[in-house]
């Protein structure tokens, strides 16, 4: 079982066995960093080569649905006997290149095609900071208050 601190004495010797066992825990980090550091180094570049094959290969997968369109008319996806190929088409709404968000926005806004624009309404927590306990609490809200006690051993 493990002794009380009960004193400024056991206090000052817990912060003490902290620290010991902080700077062994960050001895045995480093040598375990120092480790995968390792073996990261050695597998690196059997994985690269395998990474670019399994690159290369994709692609010509890809180039290979993209030029037999008619394979996928009646299934977006292939079933082999080693895997499945698939196909979908997606389409997304981007801006042109000269165009920002704001900018589209207000082009939006000024031709009155306000459904293409959302609102989102969120609290000002800055502002609630220096609300009275009353005033918070006609809306639902409540000041909470918590209190942290840190150690920091030397």
């Amino acid at each position: 079982m493990q002794k009380t601190v009960a004193s400024l004495d056991d206090a000052n010797a817990a912060l003490a066995q902290i620290a010991n066992l902080l700077a062994q825990q960050s001895e045995l980090a480093s040598k375990r960093d120092q480790a995968v550091e390792q073996l990261q180094q050695r597998y690196q570049e059997p994985l690269a080569k395998i990474a670019e094959q399994l690159n290369q290969l994709q692609q010509q997968l890809t180039q290979f649905a993209q030029v037999t369109p008619e394979l996928f008319i009646k299934k977006r996806t292939l079933s082999l006997p080693q895997g499945q190929i698939g196909k979908r088409r997606q389409s997304r709404i981007i801006p042109t290149a000269s165009q920002t968000e704001t900018e589209i926005c207000d082009a939006i806004e000024a031709q009155g095609w306000h459904e293409a624009l959302r609102l989102q309404r969120q609290l000002n927590r800055a502002a609630l900071r220096s609300w009275s306990a009353q005033r918070l609490a006609q809306v639902g809200l409540q000041r909470c208050v918590n209190e942290q006690v840190w150690v920091e051993p030397k």
